[in-house]
């Protein structure tokens, strides 16, 4: 089995704060470890793909993922997915010989699919001005 954990954090829950797209994709995140937040950012510098669900609207995917990768939620990561194969059939594989990773973030309420062309830029943020 490949390794589809994505190293971030370790938090008993995970929350969006914000979503910002400019000219990169910056998520904005609170980690929640024993009733405590922790602020992070995760950026993403060549993502070519970002879809945001509410988690109750995919319950069929959970249901059809490997039972071992739901329990290693919240950050997994894929280099072979049907969302990169549904990329590369919607451009007709003009970008097949580009290397795409599947970057999955599923909070409680949320869930994130990022395709990026570069690892993610990971950082902690300061909690000044939030309770």
């Amino acid at each position: 089995m490949t390794d589809n954990k994505w190293k971030v954090f370790e938090f008993d829950e995970i929350f969006i704060e914000k979503i910002d797209i400019k000219d990169f994709l910056t998520i904005r995140l609170i980690g929640e470890i024993n009733d405590e937040n922790y602020f992070f950012e995760i950026i993403f510098h060549n993502f070519v793909s970002f879809n945001l669900t509410d988690e109750s609207y995919r319950i069929s995917y959970f249901d059809e993922m490997d039972p071992g990768l739901v329990s290693l939620k919240p950050f997994l990561k894929f280099k072979d997915s049907d969302l990169i194969k549904k990329f590369q059939q919607e451009n007709l594989g003009i970008y097949k010989s580009l290397e795409i990773t599947h970057y999955a973030i599923y909070t409680k309420n949320d869930c994130m699919d990022i395709l990026s062309r570069s690892e993610p830029i990971i950082r902690m943020c300061s909690n000044e001005g939030h309770n």
